[in-house]
């Protein structure tokens, strides 16, 4: 029952984290950058590494608990 809150937050942070990195690729790079793949690309790695990172986390969790 751990897991919930942490999957939450968790959601939280990579979807913050993603519209940071797209502000910072569109006042950087520029606007047609940030809309485009960078957009779709970056949101999947965000993603991916947030599934990583619950993963890494529920395992040790769980070694931890027995």
């Amino acid at each position: 029952m751990r897991a919930l809150p942490i999957l939450v937050a968790a959601a939280w942070i990579a979807n913050t984290l993603r519209v940071i990195l797209i502000a910072w690729a569109a006042l950087e790079v520029g606007p047609a950058f940030a809309m485009g793949p960078f957009h779709e690309w970056g949101g999947w790695v965000i993603i991916l590494v947030m599934f990583a990172l619950c993963w890494l986390l529920f395992s040790a969790l769980k070694q931890a608990s027995r």
